[in-house]
């Protein structure tokens, strides 16, 4: 929104039509009130991710590599990401459910919870056994899967591992490393009966939240986005016979993870397997995943502070006010002037406040001016 002023001497005439031309412009920028709201990183929190009994969502995957060239973007603020077009192959299910009793949770007694994937109209599934700390984040002790390794498909953690913070804000970095002990089934051309051999992998990842912006989903619209950065280094030993572990290759792979307050991870992208480390921009991607359904509403309905709603000025005997409605989870607002550009250094404070208005004691006099209100926790 901005307030505009001649700031000449003039007739009452001209008076009444600069005031007319001043309230017309106020009404019309109105309308553009929240996108201006909504230029800042979002903060993603535990309330924001999947953590509780009876959420679901849906989503799109590729089935084979697909190309992606450079749709990840790049690091930086306030990009916009269109995931409404991609691979629709096959539909992923995530179930969020009790792991007590279930039977693939035998080597995980820790865990709380279980997320449950399914390809529909496939039958593959797996599970991935995990806690939700409060202050701590997504505590994960392992995974079940026939796919990953059939004759050993119980795959527990060396030890259990912070995958998501219970808060993430751009700029984060973390780290994760742990191993897993699996069977890989051999095969042979003539059809002879091999037995598995016994595989050793480690896994380190060093994760940034480092982008943030909005994303565009299939059915879902538009929302406010924080892009996390995975370098994943995969080192992998084989047990041959002797009891000895030996050393067989190391992989890398890059994976993009998309965040958002209330929907959690929305979207993914995850390069090719390979012997050096992937590029940030890489062409093809081996999972091209992109939510389009879930019953977890889009707001995270716990601490994160919201966006005000009914922005409004009013200018009178050469003042300026700035009105709003209080906001959920606010303790304070930050009220801020640009003269012209809309970046992230245009903005000026005018002044914060807990309360529901505030004027601008020098906004009277100057030409034209844009208003934004940040609720703040």
């Amino acid at each position: 929104m901005f307030w505009r002023h001649t700031g000449q001497e003039q007739s009452s005439e001209d008076e009444d039509l600069s005031m007319i031309r001043r309230v017309v412009m106020m009404g019309l920028m109105l309308v553009f009130t929240p996108w201006m709201r909504g230029a800042e990183a979002p903060v993603i929190g535990a309330g924001d991710m999947f953590n509780e009994v009876g959420l679901y969502y849906r989503a799109y995957i590729n089935n084979g590599n697909y190309p992606v060239s450079n749709r990840m973007g790049s690091a930086g603020a306030d990009q916009f990401w269109d995931f409404s077009q991609g691979p629709t192959d096959q539909i992923l299910r995530f179930d969020y459910v009790s792991s007590v009793g279930l039977a693939q949770s035998a080597d995980f007694p820790l865990a709380q919870l279980a997320e449950h994937k399914t390809v529909e109209g496939v039958g593959k599934d797996e599970w991935i056994f995990f806690e939700q700390v409060p202050g701590v984040g997504r505590k994960v002790y392992g995974f079940y899967s026939d796919s990953f390794s059939p004759g050993m498909p119980s795959i527990p953690f060396s030890q259990p591992i912070i995958d998501f913070p219970a808060t993430i804000a751009y700029g984060a970095t973390w780290q994760t490393s742990f191993v897993t002990e699996s069977m890989f089934p051999l095969s042979d051309p003539e059809g002879e009966l091999l037995p598995d051999i016994p595989i050793q992998t480690t896994w380190n990842s060093t994760f940034k939240a480092d982008a943030w912006g909005v994303a565009l989903l299939p059915n879902l619209g538009i929302v406010d986005v924080l892009r996390i950065n995975e370098d994943q280094v995969v080192d992998i030993a084989a047990d041959l016979g002797d009891g000895v572990w030996l050393h067989i290759e190391t992989d890398y792979v890059r994976s993009y993870y998309w965040l958002s307050p209330g929907r959690g991870i929305v979207a993914q992208m995850t390069s090719l397997q390979s012997s050096s480390p992937p590029p940030a921009t890489f062409d093809m991607a081996t999972a091209f995943v992109r939510m389009f359904e879930t019953n977890k509403a889009g707001s995270s309905g716990g601490t994160d502070p919201q966006p005000v709603d009914n922005l409004r000025v009013t200018v009178s005997n050469g003042r300026v006010l700035i009105q709003w409605n209080k906001a959920a989870n606010a303790t304070s607002y930050e009220v801020e002037y640009s003269t012209g550009g809309l970046g992230p250094e245009n903005w000026q404070p005018v002044g914060t406040t807990a309360g529901e208005y505030l004027f601008d004691n020098d906004g009277f006099g100057h030409q034209t001016r844009f208003y934004r209100v940040k609720s703040v926790r």
